[in-house]
């Protein structure tokens, strides 16, 4: 009899404890619903038609950049300013650029304007004004001046009506969103592949020859840059994979931090951006010594051929 209760009694318990849990996981994923419902707030809004931020695309840009949004965005990946997804079809990758590093916090009810907090408030305002700027300034040059070598296709940052209203996103936790891109800040950008990625399979297929050719690419990409005035301030190129390959040619893949030059960039000027490319000599001395000598090689040609204008 004791024997029975017992069963009965244990039995209620593991209900009471399954139901329990069933009831947590309901409340889960009732707030993870409400997150979910707020995913577009991460993202910049767009200015209300400010004039600098205005650029005339291309016949027809608008139109194509439409279709190219019908198909689902993934998520691939984030860093400080921008959060990125790519196209189902792997040929293009969809930059948003985040709100937070750029939000400038309106001061708390309550608060005084104590002299002392006020030059340090100030201050910081500044900076994120200053950074935003920099940040979109760097996106219109991608665009407009350098559009080969960043693979940048389409750059939104005013407000618009024409553009799909509802694009799919799939987040890292593989949910849907659905995101009115005529509202927020974003970046359409060709997809490059990882150049230690690209070279390394490339001498796995005993292709060394066109292993040479992407090294020539990487050092094409620097010359016409330098050539055009065009300043990269990445310092961690290599080390952040911010630089890529399409399959004719290699490109920035972070755009953010671009400058167009207030003089004219000489020889030296030319030998300090190449040598931002040092860890990947680093890298395939370790791996790759054939290529690593050709790296010094087409290195010293093309510093050789830079001619001051």
């Amino acid at each position: 009899m004791r024997s029975s209760f017992s069963k009965i009694a244990a039995r209620a318990a593991i209900g009471l404890l399954l139901g329990a849990t069933v009831i947590a996981v309901c409340s889960k994923r009732t707030s993870k619903s409400f997150v979910v419902s707020q995913f577009i707030d991460y993202f910049a809004p767009c200015s209300d038609l400010d004039p600098q931020w205005e650029r005339d695309e291309a016949p027809g840009r608008e139109a194509f950049v439409s279709r190219v949004l019908q198909q689902p965005f993934n998520f691939l990946g984030q860093g400080k300013q921008c959060s990125a997804y790519e196209s189902s079809d792997g040929k293009y990758v969809l930059k948003f650029i985040l709100q937070k590093p750029l939000r400038i916090e309106e001061k708390k009810s309550g608060t005084t304007d104590s002299f002392l907090f006020k030059p340090f408030e100030e201050s910081k305002r500044n900076a994120k004004i200053n950074r935003e700027t920099a940040l979109l300034t760097s996106l219109l040059i991608s665009s407009s001046v350098i559009p080969d070598e960043t693979g940048t296709f389409f750059v939104h940052l005013n407000s618009t009506k024409a553009l799909p209203r509802q694009v799919l996103l799939i987040d890292r936790k593989s949910d849907a969103h659905l995101v009115d891109v005529n509202t927020v800040k974003w970046v359409l950008q060709k997809r490059a592949r990882h150049i230690k990625i690209v070279l390394a399979e490339l001498m796995w297929q005993g292709k060394t020859d066109e292993a040479k050719e992407r090294i020539d690419q990487l050092f094409t990409l620097l010359f016409n840059c330098t050539k055009k005035g065009i300043v990269d301030v990445d310092t961690a190129l290599v080390r952040n994979n911010n630089i890529g390959f399409l399959p004719d040619r290699a490109i920035y893949i972070d755009t953010g931090k671009l400058r167009v030059s207030d003089v004219i960039l000489d020889r030296s000027d030319f030998e300090k951006d190449v040598k931002r490319l040092f860890p990947l000599y680093k890298w395939l001395a370790k791996y790759y010594p054939v290529l690593a000598e050709y790296y010094e090689l087409k290195k010293n040609e093309m510093i050789a051929a830079y001619e001051d204008n």
